[in-house]
């Protein structure tokens, strides 16, 4: 009788010392998700939201029509897809500054592109319309374009 008692007992006590482990265990897992979650979104910047879209481009002297995809980074950096060469589909970062105002500055820092292929630039967005103004190098070699968006 004493023995199975005893049996009791310690199974009890096992019992319970796993439950706390799983519980302690589940809660710090529950507990490290929401902190790597909360510290991988992206801040956002409503001011940048209008900006966000799929653009009619045309680059001045050279062709068009295409897409220029402008989409959101972290703080007050947006991405530009499009033909900046006009053959080469190509992703850049870029800065918006004012980005308060209703007129909005748009700047790519020197870039590389690929090895032998450099960009930089400014630019400007007014009410859906986009003007970009940049340089592309290619080994030495440079030439500016202007490119010319309307969204959808």
């Amino acid at each position: 009788m004493a023995y199975k008692c005893f049996v009791k007992r310690v199974t009890e006590a096992w019992m319970t010392l796993c439950l706390k482990k799983n519980f302690m265990r589940t809660f710090l897992l529950f507990s490290l998700s929401i902190l790597l979650f909360g510290a991988c979104r992206n801040e956002y910047r409503e001011e940048l939201v209008p900006m966000v879209g799929v653009y009619d481009a045309y680059i001045v002297d050279l062709d068009g029509p295409f897409d220029l995809v402008v989409s959101l980074e972290d703080g007050d950096d947006i991405f530009l897809e499009t033909y900046f060469d006009g053959v080469l589909w190509t992703t850049v970062l870029a800065d918006v500054d004012n980005e308060n105002d209703f007129i909005k500055y748009i700047d790519i820092h020197d870039q590389s592109l690929d090895p032998e292929t450099e960009i930089r630039g400014q630019g400007v967005f007014n009410d859906g319309s986009i003007q970009l103004d940049y340089e592309l190098c290619w080994s030495g070699a440079c030439q500016w374009y202007t490119l010319i968006a309307n969204k959808y």
